[in-house]
């Protein structure tokens, strides 16, 4: 059903062809099964038959009659619909379900009984249901085997969905770790470099050294016309702009 709101729309239409006959999982499951014991049979009572008339021992008889169809019918009704399966699952399921619907008519005297009796005693196709962690394990393992997201999307996501079991001070940094300056700072080629190197936009002000009495917030885009020639400080740097003298809570 994932697939069903896929953006590409060719596969939503495949997806909503399939999904009607995977409702009956149990019957399908029955039809599959059905229909290949009777082919596998048949391909060895028409192989018997064929070898009838070659003059060969009982024992090669046997041999031949058993080795020649098991490889027959691994190679076309096991290896040969897995390889090509696998890699064009949707659109194969769609375009052959009408013939699925068929055998299933055709079948329905056995295999719909033997559903039925699935169904009571296993009960009925149970889904595969993936719980945050798991999905987000997912993702890594997605992002290490095909690259196709980047470890920034990676942390987005598996953070957006952790957001319910999340406490706020889960999110918090401690004030020790926090990068801040004091409004004694000199503003110069060193600090913005600084800056730019921490990539924060909005940078915690203390007063003189001590880091506990933070007086505002320093917008780093009012130092992007200061000249480093001027020797201010970050203080004065936040008296000339208002906006970097207030703090919201």
């Amino acid at each position: 059903r994932i697939r069903e709101y896929d953006e590409n729309p060719k596969t939503r239409y495949y997806a909503a062809n399939i999904i009607p006959i995977r409702e009956n999982g149990n019957y399908m499951l029955c039809t599959i099964i059905l229909g290949n014991t009777i082919c596998n049979t048949i391909c060895v009572i028409t192989f018997d038959r064929m070898t009838r008339g070659l003059t060969m021992s009982l024992t090669k008889r046997m041999i031949l009659i058993n080795v020649i169809p098991t490889l027959f019918i691994i190679l076309f009704s096991e290896v040969m619909p897995q390889v090509i399966c696998t890699k064009y699952a949707l659109p194969i399921g769609s375009r052959c379900r009408h013939l699925m619907v068929f055998f299933m008519v055709l079948t329905f005297p056995a295999s719909y009984p033997l559903s039925k009796l699935l169904d009571c005693i296993v009960g009925k196709e149970i889904r595969t249901s993936i719980d945050r962690r798991m999905l987000g394990g997912l993702m890594r393992q997605q992002q290490q085997k095909q690259q196709q997201y980047t470890v920034n999307m990676a942390d987005v996501v598996e953070n957006a969905m952790n957001l319910q079991v999340r406490r706020v001070r889960d999110v918090m940094t401690p004030l020790e770790k926090v990068f801040m300056i004091s409004d004694k700072t000199e503003v110069n080629a060193k600090l913005k470099q600084q800056l730019s190197e921490n990539r924060h936009t909005r940078i915690p002000v203390y007063k003189g050294n001590d880091r506990n009495c933070i007086i505002g917030i320093l917008n780093v885009k009012d130092l992007l016309l200061i000249d480093d020639s001027l020797d201010l400080h970050v203080g004065i740097i936040m008296q000339l702009w208002h906006r970097s003298t207030v703090v919201s809570y």
